[in-house]
């Protein structure tokens, strides 16, 4: 049976845990610094083979922003004549990407932002041989989905639409970097109630207490380089790929835990892996609907 010590042990923990997860709300967003744009004419590829492109927001410019000679992104020949006028946001002006808006073969992208891909924002597009600007609506960025298409329109209006074929994946991304403290106290609450309950069943009362710590300590060595990872994953080579790391990943930690339950936890070869894998499983399952 669980003693007396042990009861209070856990349920201090318990307790803890439930009170980050409810007030746990820190953590950062990712964000991809890589914006790609396809543009059509009139449902047709565009005439110009290059052609000219500006992203502009209200944000106000880093003072190393206001000069943008000798960045290699594109100058719109006369921009100031296609801006829309301002308001109380502010004015209308190049975003902070220091390359790109050199199109090609209707795709056009821009990247190396000093101040982050703007939150609200339009675009601009010159085609050469017709020597006009096409101005877009204004549209809301996402942190993760990056892809855009620019319909032209011939009386120079356009329409800019992202891509939100992933956004499922994309908001269940954000919301887990941005919520790891309370990743780490859900994981540690299913874990824990995934080693008490094993620990009955497998009559290894003796060893409850040893696993308790055991399942505390490898959780917070492990979750936070799975996720440091894994937000490096979904930035860096997109969303499928990004999962597939995180699945990857997730099966190392199984691993990891293993051995730990079975040489620090003394579960036995029988027990560890079993616990392992049913925690971890427990854990990323009940994360993708909670989190």
């Amino acid at each position: 049976m669980i003693g007396h010590r042990t009861s209070i042990f856990l349920v201090s923990i318990l307790l803890s845990a439930i009170t980050s997860v409810v007030q746990a709300d820190s953590g950062f967003t990712p964000f991809v610094d890589h914006q790609e744009f396809s543009v059509s004419f009139a449902g047709d590829p565009l005439p110009d083979a290059k052609f000219l492109a500006a992203m502009i927001c209200q944000d106000e410019p880093l003072p190393h922003m206001k000069n943008r000679k000798g960045f290699p992104a594109a100058q719109v020949p006369r921009l100031k004549q296609a801006l829309p006028p301002g308001d109380a946001a502010g004015k209308w002006r190049y975003a902070s990407y220091r390359v790109g808006g050199h199109g090609v073969d209707s795709h056009v992208d821009f990247t190396a932002f000093a101040d982050g891909v703007p939150d609200r924002f339009r675009v601009v597009i010159y085609l050469p041989s017709l020597d006009k600007h096409f101005l877009t609506h204004e549209v809301q960025s996402h942190a993760l989905l990056n892809q855009y298409h620019i319909s032209l329109s011939e009386d120079g209006t356009a329409k800019l639409t992202l891509d939100q074929s992933d956004l499922w994946l994309a908001d269940w991304a954000i919301a887990v970097t941005e919520r790891g403290l309370k990743a780490l106290a859900l994981t540690l609450i299913l874990e824990l109630l995934v080693v008490v309950f094993l620990c009955r069943v497998f009559k290894k009362h003796h060893l409850l207490t040893r696993m308790t710590v055991t399942c505390l300590c490898i959780n917070v060595l492990t979750l936070p380089p799975l996720w440091f990872f894994s937000v490096i994953g979904f930035v860096m080579f997109g969303l499928w790929s990004g999962m597939v790391q995180l699945i990857v990943l997730e099966v190392i930690v199984v691993i990891v835990e293993g051995f730990a339950y079975t040489f620090v936890g003394r579960a036995g070869w029988k027990l560890a892996p079993l616990l392992a894998l049913l925690a971890n499983s427990l854990s990323f399952l009940v994360g993708l609907f909670v989190i």
